[in-house]
């Protein structure tokens, strides 16, 4: 942006979609360990993740359900951040959406503790899950924020894809 006077000038806001896409990811088919889609992620810079600054996120999907629990998590680096279960379902199809957000408790380092709290609902069955954790990441480094799900039952009907996700950064003071 151009000032009056034709010069450049710095835009600062307090909250920015960083991510936001309608791209199916592949199928992961009966994962029994967190597994990442491999769609939906974004890089989270060093020394970004700090107190006062959240990530927050909407994603949604479809399932198939043969047996057993399922778990969505946000992930840092590879590790969950929060995991919410549901509980057994009937055999099926659905859609599914998750909301929640990560956020930063101190300045950055090798091991600061990063809050994580997620919703869950599933569409067809009407059952939502919501939880909160903490978990430690080295938020001096640049970290991946993705997102995973997990069975907790082997059963070759279960199986989960995204279809659209979106991340926004929020802070308490300005960014550019």
């Amino acid at each position: 942006m151009l000032s009056p006077s034709g010069t450049p000038t710095t835009i600062t806001t307090t909250a920015k979609t960083v991510y936001a896409s309608g791209t199916d990811s592949g199928t992961l088919s009966n994962p029994t360990s967190l597994t990442a889609f491999d769609t939906h992620t974004t890089s989270i810079s060093a020394n970004d993740l700090v107190a006062g600054v959240v990530y927050e996120f909407e994603l949604a999907g479809t399932y198939t359900w043969g047996a057993g629990n399922l778990g969505i998590a946000p992930m840092l680096g590879g590790a969950s951040v929060i995991s919410t279960t549901t509980g057994p379902l009937p055999t099926g199809s659905g859609d599914w959406y998750a909301k929640g957000f990560i956020a930063g408790t101190a300045a950055a380092g090798a091991s600061v503790a990063v809050r994580g709290v997620i919703e869950v609902i599933l569409g067809e069955v009407n059952k939502t899950r919501s939880d909160y954790g903490t978990a430690n990441f080295a938020t001096n480094g640049s970290l991946t924020l993705a997102f995973g799900a997990v069975f907790s039952s082997s059963n070759g009907s279960n199986g989960i894809t995204t279809t659209m996700c979106r991340i926004t950064k929020k802070s308490a003071t300005p960014f550019t």
